[in-house]
């Protein structure tokens, strides 16, 4: 057989094996002929969903409360959403979040903590917060999140409360060079309220959304009769990503 011949039968073979392969994986494909619509999706009628996100505190700013621009809010959580109609959906979330203060040195401060300068001191709350939504979809959609305003209330547990200051100078009879740097942590403090609420609204866009806080209670507890009592900045505005779309990118 001359090998042009042979060379034609062997892809002809080939050709046909890879064909029969082929039908073999369609025949073997579960077609659902159920017409059962799905009930779980970003756009169905339950959706269960992780996320992180990150916020500032721009203020307000009161007199002997000031804090700098790199105080931070950090958070992480699980959101569950149940759509009722095309334009509306019910939101519950529970999340952690851990606020720093960072106080500002530059000032006289007239909270309840220690009233000298540190190179740097903060205030900080490990929270357990939940909330819970009323959504409004924007214009038309899949199966996907698409575009949303969320507006609702939440509120806060902090289980861990800690005044956190550090210091740096120089003692000539230290065996560290001179230079010495201390950090120090108190905990359980009394001027601090553990339960705290506020009102929070929040625009999203498919994988990621804006969110405003506004704290309505205090942090700082005063004693009674206290003449000055500010109270650290109540808004926090910060943005948040679905870790579904992260996974995807």
């Amino acid at each position: 057989m001359p090998i042009r011949h042979f060379k034609f039968l062997l892809v002809l073979f080939l050709a046909f094996a890879s064909d029969l392969a082929a039908q073999k994986e369609l025949l073997n494909i579960k077609v659902d002929t159920t017409t059962k619509i799905p009930t779980w999706g970003p756009n169905r009628r339950h959706y269960f969903q992780q996320f992180i996100g990150i916020g500032i505190m721009p203020g307000p700013m009161e007199t002997g409360a000031k804090t700098n621009w790199w105080s931070t809010s950090l958070l992480y959580g699980y959101r569950y959403k149940l759509k009722l109609w095309s334009w509306n959906a019910l939101v519950v979330e529970g999340a952690y979040r851990h606020d720093r203060y960072s106080i500002n040195q530059k000032q006289v401060k007239l909270l309840p903590v220690d009233p000298l300068r540190h190179q740097r001191e903060r205030i900080s709350l490990h929270n357990i917060t939940g909330a819970f939504y009323d959504r409004i979809n924007l214009g038309k959609r899949g199966n996907v999140l698409g575009r949303w305003i969320d507006l609702g209330v939440y509120a806060d547990y902090a289980f861990r409360v800690s005044h956190v200051y550090l210091d740096q100078y120089y003692d000539s009879n230290s065996f560290q060079g001179g230079q010495v740097r201390r950090k120090t942590r108190v905990t359980r403090l009394p001027f601090a309220n553990k339960l705290n609420y506020g009102a929070s609204v929040r625009y999203g866009s498919y994988f990621y959304a804006i969110w405003v806080n506004y704290r309505m209670t205090d942090i700082i507890k005063y004693p009674e009769g206290a003449t000055a009592t500010p109270e650290l900045p109540r808004i926090v505005v910060g943005i948040e990503f679905s870790m579904y779309w992260l996974r995807h990118l």
